[in-house]
């Protein structure tokens, strides 16, 4: 067999170029079945995290006690109504805001303003260790109950 520069192409080189075509194929069929395998398990993956978020704003904002959720950094993130009521806020003035400016607690007797000391008290989730008895201080309020 001659190529078209004259020159001849053995069959042994025949088959090599055949076999390397036939690789190739193959190796793009499988890295677009893997692209589109991931694509189709992103999507699953997304959907599964919506639903949870749902599930969790739908409980968020049925729960009868107020509930402010934040960020790491102490960002308010979330607010449902019983809390919007108790603070004095409303959801879109509280959104985003670092949650010692909106949650104002202050000591009992002198009603003395305390900062909220986010990264010791609150990813613990324990109120119980804070060494006064806090109240917290409506936003529409100048005093503490």
């Amino acid at each position: 067999m001659f190529c078209s520069g004259g020159c001849q192409v053995e069959p042994y080189d025949r088959a090599a170029m055949l076999t390397l075509l036939l690789l190739s194929a193959v190796g793009y069929l499988t890295v677009r079945r893997m692209a589109r395998e991931r694509i189709e398990e992103k999507a699953a993956a997304e959907s599964l995290l919506w639903e949870a978020k749902e599930r969790a704003e739908v409980t968020l904002h049925s729960i009868g006690d107020a509930v402010v959720t934040t960020d790491v950094s102490g960002r308010v993130t979330d607010i449902n109504s019983v809390a919007e009521s108790l603070m004095g806020y409303s959801r879109t003035e509280m959104l985003g805001k670092p949650l010692d400016t909106v949650f104002k607690i202050v000591r009992e007797g002198d009603h003395a303003r305390r900062r909220i000391p986010f990264n010791k008290y609150c990813r613990k989730a324990k109120l119980s260790d804070w060494p006064i008895t806090p109240y917290l201080l409506p936003h529409r309020e100048k005093n503490a109950p």
